[in-house]
């Protein structure tokens, strides 16, 4: 056979040699990760099971409110049904006072009490802040502002808060402020404002344009809460799930094997839920003060927050308090129509799938978008 005619054979050879080369370093290198996965899932299940030794269950008794540490400029009148709490560290007590002032200003209710928790570092400005307010528009409205201190050193009586500040060196928490006890005040506000019916807790960089009777008069369905669907982003992102579930499985055994009924007993854990569930943005959440007792999702998420400090940080991927939250109440909560939490308005970055929805509202709204929009793609691209 002539010299010419070998070579496509031998080019062809060498091409299936170094294709079987290539499909067997590809099929080393997934059998190498399929090795990685099982052994961080083994480590997963000793930690979590070494953990669900360990892990005792504090219940949140009714006289942990009343133990002193919290003190308000007004007495918190206990008559009322319904209350907008807002919860701060911050030493700013504008943005505070913004809240609460667009909350009053855009609602018919004749009384309004309202709570704010604070830091000792705004106290005092927002105390000043409400007086003036209340000199000019006190006879439009029966509003009623109590400025309290205190709630962080309440919060860490609870076992669960004092265990965070053991990430306090981790370098998987990136911002160490959202260790404060301030980050999980709001879980806690059918417990500290038990007397209230039902609890409106507002981020306190937020203004209110819309009427919060609205949300003193509805319907939850006997769920706990009620929060805005936050479709852009699902649970994942925030949550380790193989983790998540042989916590949550180490959980339910320790629970299980032990012989206890009633409120003092730790309740099972839920099930975990779907990895793409959509989450729902703490920003503004309606608590059902009692139905969220009774669930003890409080207590929950406690749970959840200690199974973070002992996984070293592994168990969340985003957020210190908002994964736990999701998890203890994804599925179980009313959702809100979405213009309750218009959130993200001073973020610097938008996903393609928000764009679009937003896009197609401004063209429906404004005839002359088309225009504008094809110069901001432009711009984006550039």
């Amino acid at each position: 056979m002539a010299p010419r005619a070998r070579l496509p054979r031998l080019a062809a050879a060498l091409l299936l040699a170094a294709a079987a080369r290539a499909m067997s370093a590809t099929k080393k290198r997934k059998q190498i990760q399929k090795l990685k996965e099982l052994r961080a899932s083994e480590w997963a299940h000793r930690r979590a099971d070494k953990s669900a030794k360990k892990t005792m269950y504090y219940g949140i008794p009714d006289e942990w409110s009343r133990r002193g540490h919290i003190a308000c400029s007004r007495e918190i009148d206990r008559g009322g049904d319904f209350v907008v709490a807002v919860a701060s560290d911050a030493p700013d007590a504008v943005p505070i006072f913004a809240a609460i002032n667009s909350t009053a200003a855009n609602t018919r209710r004749r009384r309004l009490d309202v709570v704010a928790f604070v830091g000792a570092a705004a106290a005092g400005d927002l105390e000043r802040l409400v007086e003036d307010h209340l000199r000019r528009e006190g006879a439009t409205l029966d509003l009623r502002v109590s400025v309290c201190r205190g709630l962080d050193d309440q919060l860490q009586l609870r076992p669960a808060m004092r265990a965070l500040q053991m990430l306090g060196n981790s370098t998987r928490v990136k911002r160490k402020e959202l260790l404060s006890p301030f980050n999980f005040a709001a879980f806690y506000l059918p417990h500290v404002l038990a007397h209230a019916a039902r609890i409106l807790y507002l981020d306190t960089d937020v203004v209110v344009r819309g009427d919060v009777d609205e949300l003193a008069r509805m319907d939850l369905g006997g769920k706990p809460a009620a929060a805005v669907e936050d479709c852009s982003q699902v649970l994942r992102k925030y949550i380790d799930f193989p983790l998540a579930e042989a916590y949550r499985a180490a959980t339910a055994r320790r629970v299980g094997g032990r012989a206890c009924a009633g409120d003092g007993c730790e309740p099972m854990p839920r099930e975990t839920p779907g990895n793409a569930t959509c989450v729902f943005n703490r920003g503004v959440v309606l608590f059902e003060g009692r139905a969220w007792r009774a669930q003890r999702l409080a207590e929950r998420i406690e749970r959840l927050v200690v199974d973070f400090v002992h996984s070293k940080g592994a168990l969340f991927r985003a957020g210190v308090s908002q994964p736990p939250f999701l998890l203890a109440l994804a599925e179980n909560y009313h959702k809100l129509d979405g213009a309750w939490n218009v959130r993200g308005l001073g973020r610097d970055a938008v996903g393609l799938p928000e764009w679009r929805a937003i896009a197609a509202s401004a063209r429906r709204a404004f005839g002359g978008f088309a225009g504008v929009e094809r110069d901001l793609m432009r711009r984006m691209a550039a």
